[in-house]
């Protein structure tokens, strides 16, 4: 959502396959799947990369990379993305992956997005998300959103697979690189049907996650909320807080502990900046979140979000463990 930019070409980096879930795990099942233990994946959530895989595509083909800076930035932005896919892989580990497709087809690729959207909205993954609603765990509304992407990803993982991919990271590599492919051919009218699709999606998952109806943002709102957050993030005395809080912790503490409280510390200035702007408490986050997906693949806020989230990694020293 927050801009969070991924690289097609950045996805394709091949990382250690890890255990993953149980076929009745990728359908949303009992057998939950960790958040992923590098800075690199909390990278995916911490400022807000929820995007789905056909934003994704649609994005990597409107914002070419220019730069070795941009480059970098979409690297580590790609490497967040594989790492959880690896989390939630459905292939056993050492088994050797089979051929995915080289191709994907529009009727296919609206297939691939319809029976995602059935599942969320008929099926068990539906009934998962709203067990995440209706918990009363106190968990923060961060963890509430990383449980609901994990739930989308175990369904495309399950998806893909009927399609020819391979349900782990290495099949939605290849579906993310055929759907960019498929969609840099695409018409415009075509085009705005896939994306019609995702925000459906979306609005489903929003929805009985957290009961909030999603609503449309001005891409110039949209910019200025996020350069005001971002720019709160890089501030030297927050930066400063925050490591040393991450340095307090004990010399046990695994990087997903430690991702976790850097987690808390960038919720909180977001629940700072945003009633500024009208979005007050848990409602008003989800709701801004959820409306910047519309806007994920707009140049100026996804250089403002990469920008930030290698500032507070490196300077927190999470960059160090993706």
């Amino acid at each position: 959502a927050a801009g969070h930019c991924l690289s097609l070409s950045a996805v394709t980096m091949a990382l250690r396959r890890l255990p993953g879930a149980a076929a009745a795990a990728a359908m949303g099942g009992s057998a939950r799947a960790q958040p992923a233990a590098s800075s690199s994946a909390y990278r995916l959530l911490a400022l807000g990369g929820r995007r789905s895989i056909a934003t994704t595509a649609v994005s990597a083909m409107r914002r070419p990379l220019s730069s070795p800076a941009a480059e970098t930035m979409a690297q580590a932005a790609g490497r967040a993305a594989a790492v959880q896919t690896r989390q939630l892989s459905m292939v056993p580990p050492g088994t050797s992956p089979a051929p995915s497709p080289t191709a994907i087809t529009m009727e296919e690729a609206e297939a691939v997005l319809g029976t995602t959207k059935t599942f969320i909205e008929l099926g068990l993954p539906g009934r998962k998300l709203d067990e995440i609603r209706d918990e009363s765990t106190g968990e923060n509304v961060q963890s509430k959103w990383q449980r609901m992407m994990e739930i989308r990803l175990r369904c495309e993982l399950h998806v893909i697979n009927a399609f020819g991919y391979e349900a782990s990271e290495m099949g939605m590599m290849a579906y993310r690189q055929t759907m960019s492919a498929l969609l840099q051919r695409t018409l415009p009218q075509d085009m705005a049907r896939i994306q019609g699709v995702d925000q459906e999606i979306w609005a489903i998952m929003i929805r009985r996650t957290f009961n909030v109806e999603t609503e449309s943002i001005d891409l110039g709102k949209a910019t200025q909320v996020v350069a005001m957050v971002t720019s709160r993030m890089q501030q030297d005395a927050f930066l400063e807080a925050v490591k040393e809080k991450l340095d307090a912790m004990p010399a046990t503490s695994t990087p997903l502990e430690k991702n976790a409280e850097l987690q808390n510390h960038l919720l909180e200035v977001w629940t700072e900046v945003l009633p500024t702007y009208g979005y007050e408490g848990e409602t008003g986050y989800v709701k801004f979140q959820a409306a910047l997906v519309e806007h994920s693949a707009d140049p100026s806020i996804a250089t403002l979000i990469n920008s930030a989230l290698m500032t507070v990694t490196t300077r927190t020293g999470l960059n160090q463990a993706g």
